[in-house]
């Protein structure tokens, strides 16, 4: 597990390897959160030069590949101003299930910890009816977990590909689909 991620460039002679950006990991994410308080008074220039910023609701669609398991998955694309219980719904109706079990969205958040978001009718919350998807701070390449009917444990892989700003929809739609969906209960 690393804190960061260096992505090189090129080589230029007589300069070695040219770096091109560096991207913080989750577990550099909780590095900073958890050592630079504890840090700060022996290390005075290090203030106000790494922070963590604030997780800011993101504008556009959302297009997310949603995967049961290799060779059968979906592209949702959904407005960010929908609901996490919308983005359920469409998964469960593009791999035609029925809607008569709970589910939950499980991610890592900035720390490494790992969060969920409820189906309204669980006991704790943070709800999916409460969350929509512009404010799910997953950023592009991520992944969560959505997990549906907690006795059949069906488990989706929920990655984000990208964020479009351009996009113009008013309700989820399925972009894409490979394979061929299971039975949800084995029935012939």
């Amino acid at each position: 597990m690393t804190a960061a991620v260096i992505h090189a460039g090129p080589p230029k002679p007589g300069k070695g390897w040219i770096i091109e950006r560096i991207e913080r990991t989750p577990l550099g994410d909780a590095l900073v959160g958890v050592l630079q308080p504890t840090l700060q008074p022996y290390f005075p220039e290090w203030q106000d030069n790494l922070y963590m910023p604030e997780w800011a609701f993101r504008e556009g669609a959302h297009v997310f590949k949603v995967t049961l398991w290799e060779g059968l998955w979906w592209r949702i694309a959904i407005p960010a101003d929908r609901t996490l219980d919308e983005l359920a719904s469409t998964i469960l109706d593009s791999v035609e299930f029925y809607h008569d079990h709970l589910y939950t969205f499980e991610y890592q958040n900035r720390f490494g910890v790992t969060e969920r978001i409820n189906h309204s009718y669980m006991d704790e919350g943070p709800w999916t009816s409460d969350v929509l998807v512009g404010d799910t701070p997953l950023r592009i390449g991520r992944a969560m977990t959505f997990i549906y009917d907690f006795g059949d444990w069906w488990r989706f892989e929920v990655a984000l590909e990208r964020v479009d700003p351009d996009m113009a929809l008013k309700k989820p739609v399925v972009l894409e689909a490979e394979g061929t969906p299971p039975d949800q209960y084995g029935w012939h």
